[in-house]
């Protein structure tokens, strides 16, 4: 997916009423400064490319430079890589060429969002948006 208006720099979009989502990104956030740029999406950051701040996202969203936007897993992990991270890189790599990493990644992801309650709680993570 392609958006008309396409960023500066990297934008990830998260959901910042999600505790997991905020602790998550918050590691991440020191680690991509400057390379990239971070919001909740219920500031607005995303309303220039299609994303309302009323609607929920489903997923951690990338809006490359391009335009290009990514989802999921392969946003999580293309941010992660970006960002300079070993880990991300290599999932990157193995997404992009390997064509049943995909699914399994995006399985993973699927598992984590849907249990982002309980990971909240388990890694006593707030939930107040920034």
């Amino acid at each position: 997916m392609a958006c008309a208006t396409k960023p500066s720099k990297p934008l990830l979009l998260y959901d910042g009423g999600c505790g997991f989502c905020r602790c998550t990104v918050q590691q991440w956030r020191k680690r991509g400064e400057g390379i990239l740029d971070v919001a909740s999406s219920q500031s607005g950051a995303g309303e220039p490319y299609g994303f309302s701040k009323e609607k929920p996202l489903g997923a951690v969203q990338l809006i490359e430079c391009s335009g290009n936007v990514r989802s999921g897993a392969e946003a999580a992990l293309r941010f992660m890589a970006l960002c300079g991270s070993k880990p991300g890189r290599l999932g990157w790599f193995l997404l992009k060429r390997v064509p049943a990493m995909r699914a399994v990644m995006e399985l993973g992801y699927s598992i984590v969002a849907g249990n982002r309650r309980f990971l909240s709680w388990l890694f006593r993570c707030s939930a107040h948006i920034e």
